[in-house]
C-alpha cells in the first residue's frame, strides 16, 4: 500500500467519478453557504463584544449590536430585488467581499487612527 492510497486521495478520486456533477455543485453550494452563515453569526457576536471590551459601555454595545443587525434586516426586504437583477451567485460573492472588507477595516482603523464611538 503506497502513501497515496493510505491518505485516501485515490478513494476520493473514485468517489468524485461516481458522484454526479450536479450533486457535487449542490453540496458545494451548501458548504459555501454554511461557511458564509457561520461567519455572519460570529461577526454579529464579535463586533458588539469588541465594543464592550474597548469602551466598557453597555449602551454603546447595544447601539453597535443594533446597527450590526440592521444590514441583515434590510437585506431581507431588498435582497430579492438585487438577486433578481444580478443573479444569486454575483450577489452572494459581492456581499461576502463587501462584508470581508468592512470587517477587515475594523482592526486596521482601530490600530492606526482609532475608532470613535459617539
Amino acid at each position: 500500500m503506497n502513501g497515496r492510497d493510505w491518505c485516501g486521495s485515490a478513494l476520493a478520486s473514485h468517489v468524485m467519478v461516481i458522484l454526479p456533477k450536479t450533486w457535487r455543485k449542490r453540496h458545494s453550494y451548501f458548504a459555501d453557504s454554511g461557511i458564509s452563515y457561520t461567519g455572519d453569526v460570529l461577526t454579529l457576536l464579535a463586533i458588539p463584544w469588541f465594543v464592550l471590551q474597548t469602551t466598557g459601555s453597555v449602551e454603546q454595545t447595544g447601539i453597535t449590536a443594533f446597527f450590526s443587525t440592521l444590514p441583515t434586516a434590510l437585506s431581507a426586504f431588498f435582497g430579492s430585488t438585487i438577486v433578481d437583477r444580478l443573479g444569486y451567485k454575483r450577489t452572494s460573492v459581492t456581499g461576502d467581499i463587501a462584508s470581508a472588507i468592512t470587517i477587515a477595516l475594523i482592526p486596521f482603523l482601530y490600530s492606526t487612527i482609532g475608532l470613535a464611538l459617539w
